[in-house]
């Protein structure tokens, strides 16, 4: 998995820290809700210590939190700052879904596979505006935008299905000089990608977790 064979352009590293306060370019709205082995909870809740269920690694430690404002604290957010809303559906997710711009998402990809050996590629949220519904929308009123973070990158499952990069918590990512462990498609392969997605091939599997409650 996730062996990028064959890419035609090298893949980014996904992002590893949030941007700055008001920018909200990489994270989830705080009203999304993420598995644990308690159920689906709102990630605003979410604190350090608490384990979350991963695509691959199970149940993880989150190591670090950061919520910033969604929008800038003066005037109006501009467009470009606007998070992208997607449908319930869309990416599997069962619940309307708000992601910064430059969130990794995971998705399934016949495309994918022929250009990279591996039909699971990361793509930032940005590259997916106009497919099933997904678009920029103005952030609700004192809406935050939240990032986990883990000891090692991981995916986590978000709004009922949807796959979510998270990074490596930022004390601990100078420590490490390994390759990411999901790379990061570029915007112009990730373009490709979604522009041959089929609606019934966006559909994620993980919807429907077992043993997750809603």
């Amino acid at each position: 998995m996730f062996g990028w064979l064959g890419s035609d352009e090298a893949p980014e590293a996904a992002p590893q820290v949030g941007a700055a306060s008001g920018m909200g370019q990489v994270g989830l709205a705080g009203s999304v809700r993420v598995a644990g082995p308690g159920g689906w909870r709102a990630v605003r809740s979410v604190a350090p210590g608490d384990m979350l269920l991963t695509f691959d690694g199970g149940l993880q430690r989150v190591e670090a939190t950061m919520s910033e404002p969604a929008s800038p604290a003066c005037g109006v957010c501009p467009n470009a700052l606007w998070p992208i809303e997607v449908p319930p559906g869309a990416l599997g997710n069962r619940d309307l879904m708000h992601l910064a711009a430059d969130q990794p998402i995971l998705i399934e990809s016949d495309l994918a596979e022929t250009l990279t050996g591996d039909p699971f590629a990361i793509v930032p949220a940005r590259s997916l505006m106009g497919v099933r519904g997904i678009h920029r929308a103005p952030p609700s009123a004192n809406e935050v935008v939240v990032t986990l973070s883990f000891a090692e990158e991981q995916i986590v499952f978000a709004a009922g299905g949807a796959a979510l990069h998270c990074p490596v918590a930022a004390d601990l990512l100078a420590a490490t000089g390994a390759p990411a462990r999901y790379p990061l498609l570029p915007l112009e392969t990730a373009l490709r990608v979604v522009s041959q997605l089929a609606p019934a091939t966006l559909q994620a599997r993980s919807a429907g977790l077992p043993g997750i409650r809603s």
